[in-house]
């Protein structure tokens, strides 16, 4: 069985920001395979983010979406593809910067590792790079968690 899913600006989020109503707009190309949707905002900017998490039938992927128009148009930002699945994705919102945590599953199984995009144009901080936060392998991480203090200082992840 095939499902299909199309992100679109959620409500309860829009409530935050949404001055100007939009009709419901899918993330363009639609990608079939989609398993899991993450959503967060950045107060500073007023960005929406979205990360996707699925596999297209061959590799397994997850991407990440930014949206500065309250929802009405999204745009790619980078992700990872991979012959591994991944076994979940977490995002949040500190500073400048979005985190997006990926545990990894197949032969890379039980590695978590942390990637972080700019919170203004969504582009991937290549300095940072892909760093590992756990390795227990061979088990498998099967849920990754990840939180920020956004709503105060704004600092931490």
């Amino acid at each position: 069985m095939k499902t299909e899913f199309v992100l679109i600006a959620l409500a309860s989020m829009g409530a935050l920001a949404l001055t100007t109503a939009f009709a419901d707009q899918p993330i363009t190309p639609i990608y079939t395979g989609a398993r899991q949707i993450e959503l967060d905002f950045d107060w500073d900017t007023g960005n929406y983010f979205a990360v996707v998490r699925g596999e297209d039938g061959v590799n397994h992927y997850w991407k990440i979406f930014r949206s500065s128009d309250n929802g009405g148009l999204w745009l790619p930002g980078g992700g990872v593809s991979s012959t591994g699945a991944f076994e979940d994705v977490e995002m949040a919102v500190a500073g400048d910067w979005v985190y997006v945590a990926a545990a990894r599953g197949g032969p890379t199984a039980g590695i978590g590792e942390i990637v972080r995009f700019s919170a203004v144009d969504g582009l991937r901080d290549t300095d940072y790079g892909f760093p590992v936060i756990v390795d227990v392998s061979p088990a498998t991480v099967v849920d990754v968690a990840l939180a920020s203090n956004q709503d105060g200082p704004d600092t931490q992840i």
